[in-house]
């Protein structure tokens, strides 16, 4: 019982020093514009989850696509 007392005691001091934290990310606007990908960046993320990469075999043989 006395471990249980001292984790809920524990999570609440945790929690009390969030709180202040938490008002000034409400309050404030934000710093940056969150990034928001273009089409081609969403067409190229959608390839790589479908596995539909080009493999290359060196570091050469990379280098030498990516500079086409």
């Amino acid at each position: 019982m006395n471990k249980f007392i001292f984790s809920l005691a524990t999570r609440s001091h945790q929690i009390t020093q969030l709180m202040p934290l938490n008002e000034v990310v409400q309050e404030q606007p934000m710093l940056c514009e969150p990034l928001i990908p273009n089409a081609k960046t969403v067409k190229a993320m959608r390839e790589a989850r479908q596995r539909k990469t080009t493999k290359h075999k060196t570091i050469a043989d990379l280098m030498a696509n990516l500079l086409v």
